[in-house]
């Protein structure tokens, strides 16, 4: 996967953040420019899996492309709607019976 360096990346820029905030004296300008860099990569990267999901689609016929297109969701996504007739998600709440829509 050509996107996980980038990925790989922004977990380290926000590990470097949440270390850098929890020092004794707060370097808020190096915490922001961190948090900057780990959200730049994460952009980076799913714009490299976007630009190769669609690359797939383009060699499916229209039929696949349906079946397939749900992997232009942002990760979760499709599972968290899935088995509901609205599409609606669901979030679990311990200790509370049913479920509450978002």
């Amino acid at each position: 996967m050509a996107a996980r360096p980038d990925f790989e990346a922004a977990r380290a820029a926000r590990r470097q953040a949440v270390a850098a905030a929890a020092e004794p004296t707060l370097d808020a300008a190096r915490v922001q420019a961190l948090l900057e860099q780990s959200r730049a990569a994460e952009m980076r990267g799913r714009a490299r899996l976007e630009a190769e999901a669609v690359a797939v689609l383009g060699t499916l016929d229209a039929q696949d492309r349906k079946a397939l297109s749900p992997i232009l969701q942002r990760r979760g996504e499709a599972r968290r709607g899935a088995g509901r007739p609205d599409g609606r998600h669901q979030i679990q709440n311990a200790g509370h019976d049913g479920d509450r829509d978002r």
